[in-house]
């Protein structure tokens, strides 16, 4: 839409439709007039305008678009005081918060930039926040307000306030890095600057102006690791070249604190960062050796090289160059690189003294034995011109021999130069030791005993010739023939008779020969020398050995003795000297010598074993077997689980007949064995022991109980057992354990005898007839059960019970028996009568009649079957009756 022109405002209607609008009609009168005088300041009447807006504000004092108006004209005219009376009336009659904050702001603008009252101007600014406390530009204003005034405290309220309303990172690290500025200026909380660095930097990273400010306040506070961090942070902000400074700062802080690994390691980037400053790489071969970083040490001296150039002092290259020469022969092992190093160094410095003496150190140590060796011998070529004596010139040919014999393993070689040694000057020592040496470890035997030959030639102390004849004597006894050693050996016993390596040189010698007999006077000798009795011992056993080789037992016997004499336990002459006596028969001996092993026996079986041979020689060979079974008890009260002592003891107890003996090594072997049937068995046998010999037998009752408790089919111990009973008249106890034989026992014939047994215990024949008709129908051949079931069943009434256990009796009887016989006859009358009384007529006749065909003058089978023909007569009319009266009815 395009805006009206001036002068095409109505400005007439609206002052016309003004004056007709009555004062009751306040609101209208207003808007009406705020209008006019907008249109009027448009024409340039600012005076009518102002008429207009104070007669709005009459009308209606709360309208703010007036005030406003009345506001800008004001402060167009430079009329301050009325504009912010303007602005205050606005403000009082805002009713948002927002609108009033910006009012609050303005005045406070006013106020500071007209009248330069800060106070006033900042009270403006913090009503301001009252009512908008997240507003940045009022937060800003009090900001300015309190940095002007010098309200430190106010301003860092401010700027924290500001932190929680800015979303932008660079304007909240720029708000941090103001805090820890005022903290770090006004004597505040350093730690805390550091804290606002930090998170400022997180911020915004790489900005060096805040890795900076950190560095300086963690200095200030002396909080190492913030340096470090502040440091570390500048050195990743700057470009390669500036990186060396933050870096050797870094770096000298941790040396300070004695980090010196990292120091190195950043100085070393230092330097790398800046090559051509010496300073940083002789300091970085400082740490470097201080650290024993002995490869950045290298580095640092060739950094230096570099550094320095071609136009360096040669002094000072040459100096460089031995030092990075010691450092890679000494400390890195890089033989070239530093022969390498001291070459340039020598080169550029020949009169380098510590150059040449570590180069020839460096060869002598590191093994270039070649190159040394070739010094050497120029220096014996050079002897005479350098005016060196016989003892120095042989002193070098030693060297040489050394280094041949002991670096590059030439022993001819080695030897050659020995022997030019002692023919350069003859008495010195160290070179014929040396050549003594070489000739051992070439073992030249031939050379060696001349060489020792030359040396009994010229020696002039006891001790010498005796030393020299002993080492001759050994070197001859290697040859097959002896007579030589043993020449050499004598004459040094003639001069020293108490020479032992020499008497035992000289028994090896013999025993190798196989001359035992003068073996055997060799060694006594030596035992007469020998006073340490651990060795004296061991002499005295092979004097023995020897002796039984030249069939001298008596004396054999002796030197074993002595040799226990001299040392109680000593294995092999025990063990010697029991085959000894084992072979002589010597059985008292040996038990005194077993037990002198038992004393020094250390394992448990090796004692076991020594007092079971002593009660098995005790009881078998000497024939005392109290003596033995005394000791088989002292075995078991040390070792009570052991069954062949055990075994062995019970076997003594029963020959002697020492019953209470016995029954206690029994309750000990059932307590020494796991297995429930081993020890029922061992319980039987105790049971037997008690009844038999001890009259114990409510014991024995106990151990036959436990027997079945642990082993319930143990036949032979629940016989016992009811024997036992029967015969102490225990029916109770008798009944209990016969019933529970029917189901334990696994034989048919003991459960038979428990069936029988309980048949015989019942007092009623019904209970009788059910455990004598299980054991018949399992048995059915068993005549005696079959009777004895006829017989209950008669007492308890059950004839027809009774007619089938006869006739399985007589069928029984009648495979053993003709069938005339009366006893089987008779037998089957009774099954036949019992069939008649139990009312089974047809087969009782039948039962007398088969009697009948056998024998027909049997009178009682006759008058049986008379009786029944009757009965059936007497049945049959009965039945007819009954039929007839039937039939009637």
């Amino acid at each position: 839409l395009r805006m009206p022109a001036v002068d095409e405002l109505p400005l007439q209607e609206v002052l016309q439709a003004l004056s007709s609008t009555p004062k009751g009609n306040p609101q209208l009168r207003a808007a009406l007039a705020t209008t006019c005088a907008r249109w009027q300041l448009l024409r340039g009447e600012e005076e009518a305008a102002i008429r207009h807006l104070s007669h709005a504000l009459e009308m209606v004092p709360d309208l703010r678009p007036a005030m406003r108006l009345l506001y800008r004209i004001y402060l167009g005219k430079d009329d301050v005081r009325s504009a912010v009376m303007y602005l205050d009336q606005e403000i009082r009659a805002t009713r948002h918060p927002r609108e009033a904050a910006a009012l609050y702001r303005e005045r406070g603008q006013l106020v500071e930039a007209h009248f330069h009252d800060l106070a006033a101007a900042q009270q403006c600014y913090q009503a301001a926040l009252k009512a908008t406390p997240r507003d940045l530009a009022v937060l800003r204003a009090v900001e300015r307000a309190c940095l002007a005034r010098g309200d430190v405290f106010g301003l860092v309220g401010t700027l924290e306030a500001q932190l929680e309303v800015v979303r932008d990172a660079g304007l909240s690290a720029g708000i941090l890095h103001d805090l820890a500025l005022l903290e770090a200026r006004h004597r505040g909380d350093l730690p805390l600057a550091g804290d606002l660095l930090l998170a400022a930097l997180e911020l915004s990273p790489g900005h060096l102006l805040l890795a900076t400010d950190l560095f300086r306040v963690a200095e200030v506070a002396g909080d190492t690791e913030l340096m470090l961090q502040a440091l570390e942070i500048e050195a990743e902000a700057r470009n390669d070249e500036r990186r060396a400074m933050p870096l050797a700062r870094a770096a000298v802080t941790l040396r300070e604190h004695r980090e010196r690994t990292s120091a190195l390691v950043l100085l070393q980037a230092a330097a790398r960062a800046q090559p051509d400053n010496a300073s940083l790489w002789r300091s970085l071969e400082e740490l470097s050796m201080a650290t024993s970083r002995h490869d950045i040490a290298l580095e640092a001296c060739v950094g230096q090289l570099r550094a320095a150039g071609d136009e360096e002092d040669p002094t000072t290259r040459a100096e460089l160059y031995y030092r990075m020469g010691k450092v890679a022969l000494f400390r890195l092992d890089r033989a070239s690189e530093g022969l390498a190093a001291m070459r340039k160094a020598l080169r550029l410095n020949p009169g380098h003294v510590p150059a040449i003496e570590d180069t020839g150190r460096f060869l002598n140590a590191h093994g270039m034995w070649a190159q040394l060796l070739e010094l050497i011998k120029l220096e014996i070529a050079s002897a005479s011109e350098a005016g060196l004596t016989p003892e120095e010139v042989a002193l070098a040919h030693l060297r040489a021999g050394q280094l041949m014999e002991e670096r590059l393993g030439e022993l001819e070689g080695a030897r050659e130069c020995y022997e030019a040694a002692t023919g350069a000057y003859p008495s010195y020592r160290p070179a014929r030791d040396r050549l003594e040496r070489i000739l051992h470890q070439q073992t030249d035997l031939p050379a060696l005993r001349s060489y020792y030959a030359e040396e009994l030639a010229q020696a002039k102390t006891t001790a010498r010739r005796r030393f020299l004849l002993s080492v001759l004597g050994q070197l001859y006894a290697r040859e097959d023939d002896p007579a030589q050693a043993i020449k050499y050996l004598a004459n040094l016993l003639k001069e020293t008779p108490r020479h032992l390596p020499s008497l035992q040189v000289l028994a090896r010698i013999l025993a190798r020969a196989g001359r035992n007999r003068e073996l055997l006077k060799v060694t006594e000798q030596e035992i007469a020398l020998t006073e340490s009795a651990g060795r004296k011992a061991k002499l005295l056993a092979r004097a023995g050995e020897l002796a039984l080789s030249l069939d001298e037992r008596p004396r054999a016997r002796e030197f074993f003795e002595q040799a226990l004499e001299a040392v109680d336990d000593h294995l092999p002459s025990l063990g010697k000297l029991g085959a000894l006596l084992r072979e002589d028969g010597d059985y008292p001996a040996l038990v005194e010598l077993l037990r002198t092993k038992l004393l020094y026996a250390n394992d448990k079986a090796r004692q076991v074993g020594l007092q079971l041979e002593v009660a098995t020689i005790l009881a078998t060979r000497l024939d005392r077997k109290q003596e033995a079974l005394d000791e088989l008890v002292k075995l078991l009260k040390r070792w009570p689980r052991h069954l062949p002592a055990l075994h062995a003891a019970e076997s003594l107890a029963t020959g002697l007949g020492q019953h209470d003996t016995l029954l206690g090594l029994l309750e000990q072997h059932i307590a020494a064995v796991s297995g429930p049937r081993t020890r029922a068995l061992l319980l039987h046998r105790a049971a037997q022991l008690r009844t038999q010999h001890l009259g114990d037998d409510d014991g024995a009752i106990r151990d036959l109980v436990r027997a079945l408790e642990l082993w319930p089919q143990l036949g032979v111990a629940r016989a016992k057992l009811l024997r036992l009973y029967e015969r102490l008249g225990r029916s109770r106890e008798l009944q209990a354990f016969a019933e529970a034989g029917l189901t334990s026992e696994r034989g048919a014939d003991d459960r038979r005898a428990m069936a029988l047994q309980l048949a015989e215990l019942s007092p009623r024949p019904v209970v009788a007839i059910q455990y004598l008709g299980a054991v018949a129908e399992a048995r059915p051949e068993d005549y005696v059960t079959q009777l004895r079931l006829a017989r209950s069943c008669r007492q308890a009434g059950r004839p027809s019970r009774e007619a089938g256990a006869l006739h399985a009796a007589a069928d029984a009887f009648a495979e053993q028996l003709p069938t005339d016989d009366p006893h089987l006859l008779s037998l089957r009358y009774r099954a036949a009568r019992a069939e008649e009384a139990a009312g089974n007529l047809d087969r009782a006749d039948e039962g007398y009649a088969r009697i009948l065909d056998v024998q027909p003058g049997h009178a009682l089978a006759r008058r049986g079957r008379l009786r029944i023909k009757a009965r059936k007569r007497e049945a049959g009319m009965t039945r007819s009756a009954q039929e007839l009266e039937a039939t009637a009815h």
